[in-house]
Parts: C-alpha cells; structure tokens; sequence
C-alpha cells in the first residue's frame, strides 16, 4: 500500500471573510493553516496544499515554506476536490484550511 497524501484545501473565495484569505487569518497569533499543517504532520504522508487563484498570498506562504502545492481554478470546493484527486495518487485526504481545531483523532 502506497503511503497517505494529504491535501489541504486553501483556494476558497473567503467572500463571507471580505477578501482576507482563509488560511492566513491568525487565532492565538497563528495563521489558521499552521493548526491543520500540524495535524497532517502527526497523520504523516505526503504533503500538499490546494491554493487557487483567489488565494495568492497563501500560495505564496506555501512556497517560502517548501510546500507542495497543486494550484486549482477555484471554481468551487468540489470542482477543485475532484481536480486534485485526478492528479494524486490514493490513499488520499483532503483536510479543509479553516479548521484550527480539528485533531489527529478525529
């Protein structure tokens, strides 16, 4: 069995959060995608995050830190999901960006 990739989606359009990406936001002086990062590390497996054209400073946050990332159109969350999983191998995970208290458990 080939090992777990994890995909983090962060390409959404934050309308509701008036522009500010979603994955940058900071709680408690993080930015939100740091927490989900940290579980992904505890589930390991390949890494990548899902930035769309809607996210450029996330996308770059990505790549000053030496992450993987597969860009999609941000034309919705399931377009996208299905764009990523045509283009990574199984098994695969998709983790969302804007769920600081989601844990290794769940």
């Amino acid at each position: 069995m080939s090992a777990l990739r994890i995909v983090i989606m962060a390409g959404g359009r934050a309308t509701r959060m008036n522009g500010v990406e979603k994955a940058l936001l900071k709680l408690r002086g993080r930015p939100l995608i740091e927490y989900v990062l940290d579980v992904a590390g505890e589930l390991g497996g390949e890494l990548y995050i899902a930035p769309s054209k809607h996210t450029p400073l996330t996308k770059r946050w990505c790549i000053e830190k030496g992450i993987q990332i597969i860009e999609t159109a941000g034309e919705g969350y399931s377009r996208d999901l299905r764009y990523v999983a045509s283009r990574v191998n199984r098994p695969l995970l998709f983790l969302p960006v804007d769920a600081p208290f989601l844990t290794a458990e769940l």
